[in-house]
């Protein structure tokens, strides 16, 4: 996986939906996924200074510095890219960091790109599902510790099914928010 990736969908999902003080892009880009991906604000800072070079963000600048950080036309073509990248089937932190940062900035997305993350995560989960099942046949859970680790594994992968679905359901004809859902819904 490249490794500007995640700073990139960062940077770019967080000033996608409103013009961000480059601080608050710095921390919260450090808070999206701490457990899975943990950046240096030097980390950020250098993907938001490689953005502002290749034009995928602005910024205004208050007293020579940059102040608020905006993204361009070019830059919203670069988080559909980053939204619709693949990270690939094995499951590992900076997969399911991907995974999860894609799906915390669908909201910035349009509909058709959307789909696309959603039907691929779906794909993604229902695989995962059956690798585990597979595994657990060839394994046999044998103590009570083995059982427990294949339970969770199973509730877990089930939960994610679950709320993939709920997804689905709640989506609006423009891949947005049924007028019914809220979220005490979900």
């Amino acid at each position: 996986m490249p490794w500007n990736v995640l700073p990139d969908l960062a940077v770019l999902g967080i000033t996608a939906s409103s013009p961000t003080p480059v601080n608050q892009v710095v921390k919260i880009s450090k808070d999206l996924v701490p457990d899975l991906w943990n950046p240096t604000g030097e980390v950020i800072e250098q993907a938001i200074f490689r953005l502002l070079g290749d034009g995928l963000v602005v910024a205004s600048d208050h007293q020579g510095a940059p102040d608020h950080l905006y993204v361009t036309a070019g830059g919203r073509d670069r988080l559909r890219r980053l939204l619709c990248f693949d990270p690939g089937y094995m499951t590992s932190p900076a997969t399911l960091a991907v995974e999860a940062v894609q799906f915390r900035f669908l909201d910035v997305a349009d509909s058709d790109t959307t789909d696309q993350v959603l039907n691929r995560l779906r794909g993604r989960i229902e695989r995962r599902r059956d690798e585990l099942k597979r595994r657990c046949k060839a394994q046999p859970a044998q103590g009570r510790f083995a059982n427990l680790w294949m339970t969770m594994e199973q509730l877990r992968l089930t939960e994610m099914a679950r709320l993939m679905a709920l997804i689905g359901r709640e989506a609006g004809p423009d891949g947005g928010p049924a007028p019914a859902a809220t979220e005490a819904a979900i």
